[in-house]
């Protein structure tokens, strides 16, 4: 799938898996996305890597970047005055490295506001896989839907992975999970290209309303925290981590 056909939908978050790019081509890539900010979880030219893309003027704040490792990646993002972790995920091909994965990702999953995308490289049902078999982590990621809370956000799911190699083989590997309460829409547009045996998956979620501009109120009974008082001044006298005033400041208030 090229990076000109997914930046037409200037998308608010784009996730990206199986990157195969070097630290060389990533930094030439971010020179290149021009309105995104880019977020590596570093892999190698040959195998794994993911990305994350943060459009620069829809109103999200990036407060945190952790690159787990070249399979698993998460953002800490500040949208409204709400916080929302949004994982990345490019599951290993291997059975027993996908269900370590799995578990390293069952130890992210917190919050209720966490959203994953990726790609899982396993399926649920038979009915996710053209040829009605389930694999070696199908347990697995059922459970790991259920025991973190999460529901997939696609419904009326079609296929999202084709072998290049091999039509006829096609199954349903790439997923957005979310927390139960959200409304989410989702509609997949599918293009099987000599570029990418994945289709790709855009999802509109409905969840992030637009609140329009408010004031943020600190308590003033907190002024007699004899402890709390201390760490906001050095909170205050910190350096700027950012070249944005704004975001900084947002930052702040997230951490006191």
């Amino acid at each position: 799938m090229s990076w000109h056909m997914v930046k037409l939908y200037t998308a608010d978050i784009i996730a990206v898996q199986e990157t195969h790019l070097t630290i060389e081509q990533e930094y030439a890539f971010k020179l290149y996305s021009q309105n995104y900010n880019i977020f590596f979880s570093h892999g190698t030219s040959q195998a794994t890597g993911v990305f994350m893309a943060i459009h620069r003027n829809h109103g999200l704040s990036v407060v945190l970047h952790q690159a787990v490792n070249a399979h698993i990646q998460y953002l800490d993002i500040l949208y409204n005055e709400t916080n929302y972790q949004i994982i990345n995920l490019y599951a290993p091909t291997v059975v027993d490295k996908r269900k370590q994965c799995y578990a390293e990702l069952k130890q992210l999953i917190i919050t209720d506001s966490t959203f994953v995308l990726g790609d899982f490289n396993s399926v649920q049902a038979a009915s996710d896989r053209i040829s009605g078999k389930l694999d070696g982590t199908s347990k697995d990621l059922s459970c790991l839907i259920e025991d973190t809370n999460v529901v997939e956000c696609i419904h009326d799911m079609m296929f999202t992975f084709q072998s290049l190699g091999d039509p006829t083989k096609q199954s349903c590997l790439d997923l957005i999970l979310g927390p139960k309460q959200a409304m989410v829409e989702v509609y997949q547009y599918q293009s099987w290209t000599s570029l990418s045996d994945h289709s790709l998956v855009v999802v509109h979620q409905k969840m992030m309303v637009d609140r329009g501009p408010g004031q943020w109120h600190f308590p003033e009974d907190a002024l007699e925290d004899d402890k709390l008082m201390p760490k906001i001044s050095q909170l205050l006298q910190s350096e700027l981590h950012t070249d944005s005033i704004s975001m900084h400041w947002e930052m702040l208030k997230l951490e006191i």
